[in-house]
């Protein structure tokens, strides 16, 4: 796994992996690790839509886990090293692109449009729909496809 992060400095991350971090989904556990690990450290920077906290956040408020919520807020927003990123004008019109070349829904689309303005060598993500996009700036990678790799 550190062959696919070694020389990337910059990083687009879906919602996916956050909620399988915090909530420490076992399955990934070790991979996201790693990868947050590489984040805290600052040897790569992390970007994400500010969409990431809505997106978390619904079903901790649907079960009133406000310790859950207050742990998601604390980590998406007290990080050095990863920004939650506002929908800008920019970002919008590269959604729209998006979306008019691939079958994304919005939500994904301003994701990929958030990691494509902030030049992300890598869109770290776990839904496979987004290997519709062929974007040669941003490789996307699949939490999956890293589960047989070594840390």
């Amino acid at each position: 796994m550190e062959n696919v992060f070694e020389k990337v400095t910059r990083i687009g991350i879906d919602t996916s992996p956050f909620i399988y971090f915090i909530e420490e989904n076992e399955k990934y556990l070790r991979v996201l690790t790693f990868l947050f690990g590489k984040i805290d450290t600052g040897s790569i920077k992390a970007f994400s839509s500010v969409l990431t906290l809505a997106e978390v956040l619904v079903q901790p408020f649907v079960k009133g886990e406000q310790c859950l919520i207050n742990e998601y807020i604390s980590i998406l927003t007290n990080s050095e090293n990863l920004s939650l990123i506002p929908v800008e004008k920019e970002i919008a019109v590269l959604a729209a692109e998006i979306r008019a070349k691939n079958s994304l829904k919005l939500p994904d689309a301003l994701h990929f449009a958030t990691a494509k303005a902030y030049k992300c060598e890598l869109f770290i993500t776990n839904d496979k729909h987004f290997n519709e996009i062929s974007d040669s700036e941003i490789q996307i990678v699949l939490l999956d496809d890293l589960l047989d790799k070594n840390v």
